[in-house]
């Protein structure tokens, strides 16, 4: 009975207040109720052997990380509002620069909407490293085999056998070196200070990305690096990892990075 005189009081009005059903003022307000969520997974993205652009014909042997699949399930990961957070599984040695590249501009883009921890297992070299420098953060075992941050070519040339053999070749190119990489012809000096720039350009292009995930000037960056390997415990001291530890620990720090309830169990996340 007072509560028309409290409430006039409380609003220091002199006419009484108008009172409206609760549904009512419900409908002006639109409060936002509570959503209870379900909880999410962390999913597991493997890059595991080789980098490679394609996967290996008939007679390819040992594991690969091939990059469409490895995209693809980054890309899954993406989409799927199950997976709060996400652990890269790295265990490569390196492979394609092209490969690489595009693997870590995928896992970029995850990382911008959902936390991707790396985790180097028993190698991160080469371009396994740098897949990893997508991630928000790097855990490594001790005894990782980490870095080799560096570039080179190799081209396997058989002139001297397309001599013995009588194997002629006529190329027909509108730039003097088209043929950089025919393996019929060999380099001359020219070709070889051709190719050995374009190494050059490409290790410069693996410094930047290394020097924006670590924090680092180009120079530092140069540094530790120079195709040099280290162990995850050196890697640290180095600050190429953000942390030592094993396969469960990237897995905790995913949950925290991400906040909120996760099931126990994490998802292999495969395309």
């Amino acid at each position: 009975e007072e509560l028309d005189a409290e409430v006039q009081d409380y609003l220091q009005k002199e006419e009484p207040p108008k009172l409206v059903p609760a549904g009512r003022y419900l409908q002006v307000r639109k409060p936002k109720l509570p959503r209870f969520s379900k909880p999410r997974q962390v999913g597991v993205v493997d890059v595991s052997g080789a980098i490679v652009d394609e996967a290996p014909g008939f007679g390819g042997r040992g594991s690969f990380a091939v990059q469409a699949p490895v995209v693809a399930s980054l890309r899954s990961a993406l989409k799927d509002d199950k997976i709060g957070a996400v652990v890269l599984r790295v265990n490569s040695p390196g492979g394609s620069v092209t490969a690489s590249d595009a693997i870590y501009a995928a896992i970029k883009r995850l990382d911008a909407e959902k936390p991707v921890i790396a985790h180097f297992a028993d190698v991160a070299a080469s371009g396994g490293y740098y897949v990893g420098c997508g991630a928000r953060r790097i855990i490594a075992s001790p005894l990782t085999i980490t870095g080799s941050i560096g570039v080179y070519a190799m081209l396997p040339t058989v002139p001297r056998l397309a001599e013995l053999l009588s194997i002629g070749t006529d190329v027909i190119k509108n730039q003097p070196h088209a043929d950089l990489y025919n393996p019929w012809s060999g380099w001359n000096d020219e070709d070889r200070a051709r190719a050995d720039s374009e190494v050059g350009s490409m290790y410069e292009a693996f410094l930047e990305i290394v020097g924006e995930a670590r924090e680092m000037s180009r120079d530092e960056a140069h540094e530790v690096a120079q195709g040099r390997v280290w162990t995850g415990r050196a890697a640290r001291e180095h600050r190429l990892v953000d942390g030592l530890g094993g396969f469960a620990e990237a897995i905790d720090i995913a949950k925290n990075e991400a906040g909120g309830s996760f099931h126990d169990e994490p998802r292999l996340i495969s395309a």
